[in-house]
């Protein structure tokens, strides 16, 4: 089963991204502040993050790198309601992400990106011969 990390301080985002997350048989924890989230990735019990760009404590632009350090092979998915082409860049710039997204979160799209990143993490796994995770799971509908 894919462990998903989601950081965001909304709880109505939360709660329809798990519900739908749920749905794919993703098993997902919930973090509102950045510095959680990086506890939880140090622990190294997560393949996938979703982070609001915005958090309380830390802009994801100085997250990302963090993030990176722990594990440099999980992919990263973004999300944010602010539609600034300096956010964006900011973003971009702060290390190589697998999805960067607006807010309302379309969530058929979220759902579809969610597979995908899962995918791309097992292939990472296969190339580095480590095994785990949701093998297989993360299957197209």
């Amino acid at each position: 089963m894919w462990r998903v990390l989601m950081v965001d301080r909304d709880r109505t985002t939360r709660d329809l991204l798990t519900q739908v997350l749920s749905m794919d048989n993703y098993q997902i924890e919930v973090a509102c502040q950045g510095a959680d989230a990086l506890r939880r990735l140090a622990a190294k019990g997560v393949d996938i993050l979703i982070t609001e760009v915005h958090l309380a404590d830390i802009p994801a632009w100085d997250l990302i790198p963090e993030v990176y350090r722990i594990d440099p092979d999980i992919p990263v998915i973004t999300m944010t309601a602010d539609d600034t082409r300096e956010t964006s860049m900011r973003v971009r710039d702060s290390g190589l992400i697998f999805f960067y997204g607006l807010k309302p979160v379309n969530l058929r799209e979220m759902r579809e990106v969610v597979r995908s990143a899962a995918r791309w993490r097992q292939r990472q796994r296969n190339n580095l011969g480590i095994s785990g995770g949701g093998q297989g799971e993360a299957v197209l509908l």
